[in-house]
């Protein structure tokens, strides 16, 4: 994206924050790790904000807190993989809209990939991430993380596909239907 310098290695994830009115984005940067990049002309243009991550970092995914109501309103935060510090979900907030970031935490470990963060109502944040058992033909979980405290710390609080219930990668899955989407009544 030439909006944002030549930067941009993939991965694009874009927010609006309700508090300034901006829209941020973050991208894998050429020169490894992360960028996060704001506008404050409705995306015509871009300004360089920051780097919260300068490893061999993949799959970012920005959430904000936008509910006026919640202790966090205008916190913004990134999560990812981070292959640089042996692959585990990695998650870091900025309260200064993306200029500065907090320190990382680890929000899932093992052989995982994605992470999909989303802020509740009352400022709860959740991260979804996949997990697989062994790579790349293994069986896959699906896990969920609960911050409770702005991304400050992260709580497993369920597991939305288990592989021990002998659920396999969608790869491996058979199609529900051979000959075409379902008939409609």
């Amino acid at each position: 994206m030439d909006a944002v310098g030549g930067n941009d290695a993939g991965d694009p994830s874009v927010i609006w924050r309700k508090v300034d009115g901006n829209f941020y984005f973050a991208t894998l940067n050429f020169g490894g790790g992360l960028s996060v990049w704001k506008s404050t002309d409705d995306c015509q243009s871009f300004s360089f904000l920051s780097v919260p991550a300068s490893g061999s970092d993949d799959k970012e995914l920005l959430a904000v807190d936008n509910n006026p109501a919640s202790p966090f309103y205008g916190r913004i935060y990134i999560v990812w993989t981070d292959f640089g510090a042996g692959g585990p979900i990695a998650s870091k907030f900025s309260t200064d809209g993306g200029t500065s970031w907090s320190s990382q935490i680890t929000v899932g470990s093992g052989i995982v990939q994605g992470a999909w963060p989303t802020v509740a109502p009352n400022g709860d944040v959740y991260v979804a991430w996949l997990r697989y058992e062994s790579f790349p033909s293994g069986d896959i979980d699906i896990r969920v993380a609960r911050s409770t405290n702005g991304g400050v710390s992260f709580t497993e609080v369920t597991t939305v596909l288990l592989s021990a219930t002998s659920r396999a990668t969608p790869s491996q899955a058979a199609p529900r239907f051979a000959t075409g989407p379902p008939s409609t009544p």
